[in-house]
């Protein structure tokens, strides 16, 4: 996907996909960041289709901000 880049050398990438994902509280939200934030070193988190206002939520707030974390568009962009 465009939003992903590239994995480097010794980078490993998980993804999750999000796209079925209606509501999450902010307790929820927090549980992605918390995630995302403890992975081990070299390993980077790729969402996969999280609904536009739980991205906004994640932005506002910065959690979408994490060196290991991708967010990859929103289910509304998906072809």
């Amino acid at each position: 996907r465009s939003g992903a880049p590239a994995a480097g050398a010794g980078e490993r990438k998980v993804h999750l996909e999000l796209t079925r994902v209606e509501f999450l509280d902010t307790t929820g939200i927090q549980a992605l960041s918390r995630l995302a934030a403890e992975v081990e070193s070299g390993t980077v988190l790729v969402f996969h289709g999280l609904p536009a206002s739980i991205r906004r939520v994640m932005s506002m707030v910065g959690w979408g901000a994490l060196p290991n974390l991708v967010i990859d568009g929103d289910a509304s962009e998906s072809p």
